[in-house]
């Protein structure tokens, strides 16, 4: 049961998200997952467990920056730390309960540290990191971020080689299912110098801290999800950082996918989600 008025009542406006619903049931009792997506990305990260999830309801949105419509943002409107707070009124404004928050990347740690502000509420039961930014990421991180910004064809090649294990693979796939390297592209394009001033706050050690703090405070049941072949977030170190902060973690590997796991192997990513979802 929530407890009342454990949310501050800030002045948050949550139009700023860019929202998507999909409700398979009237239920209260249903579980409600909510995906945040991560840096230079946008909630389409997840579509393909958009669409084999005909179960549960399935809640999404573009942060700021990050919208798939041409929008105009301000650097107040980058910050990371409005970021968690337009997720906590999200949640707040849906009056979602049983929610199963799903985060990718730095969708990971904003996960995490919504959890550590809203925790007594008991308004989340279940935490899913995929891939998730944490301290041991930073090695990997420094030296690629100026990849995040591709000026043409040849720097988008340059991107996916880090996104994907086998890039040359997967690209195609995706390109004949959802033509992914144009909307891609385009997306890139409309929010580029937005995704550079995200890179900022990104390089602020304060966020780490922060960061940490929140894997610290989870006490629910938690799934890290993690590619053996992420040259991003090293899935090694990652595990073994984690399972000292969370208490109740359940680990799964995945072998030779990188940081876009979710396109590489969908068939075990949506399976391992759904079985911990349905663990009691």
């Amino acid at each position: 049961m929530l407890k009342k008025n454990t949310i501050k009542n800030e002045p948050v406006n949550t139009a700023l998200l860019e929202k998507f619903y999909y409700e398979r049931s009237k239920n209260k009792g249903t579980p409600n997952i909510v995906f945040v997506h991560g840096y230079a990305a946008n909630r389409n990260s997840n579509f393909l467990f958009e669409q084999r999830n005909h179960k549960y309801n399935y809640y999404t949105f573009n942060l700021p920056g990050s919208w798939e419509e041409k929008k105009k943002f301000t650097k107040q409107d980058l910050k990371i730390k409005l970021h968690i707070k337009l997720i906590i009124k999200f949640l707040e404004e849906n009056n979602l309960t049983n929610v199963i928050l799903i985060g990718h990347s730095l969708g990971g740690s904003l996960a995490a540290m919504v959890y550590n502000k809203i925790k007594d509420d008991n308004r989340i039961s279940k935490i899913v990191l995929v891939s998730p930014l944490n301290i041991t990421s930073i090695p990997k991180i420094i030296t690629k971020v100026n990849t995040f910004f591709p000026k043409n064809y040849k720097g988008l090649i340059k991107l996916h080689k880090i996104a994907f294990a086998q890039p040359e693979i997967i690209i195609p796939k995706l390109d004949a299912r959802y033509d992914f390297t144009r909307k891609y592209w385009y997306f890139i394009n409309i929010n580029n110098q937005y995704i550079k001033d995200i890179q900022w706050e990104l390089m602020k050690p304060s966020l780490f801290v922060q960061i940490e703090k929140a894997y610290a405070s989870i006490e629910i049941p938690t799934l890290l999800i993690v590619g053996t072949k992420d040259k991003l977030v090293d899935a090694n170190n990652s595990v073994i950082h984690l399972k000292h902060r969370i208490k109740d973690l359940t680990v799964v590997k995945m072998d030779n996918v990188g940081h876009g796991l979710f396109a590489e192997n969908e068939e075990l990513y949506y399976k391992s989600i759904i079985k911990f979802i349905e663990e009691k």
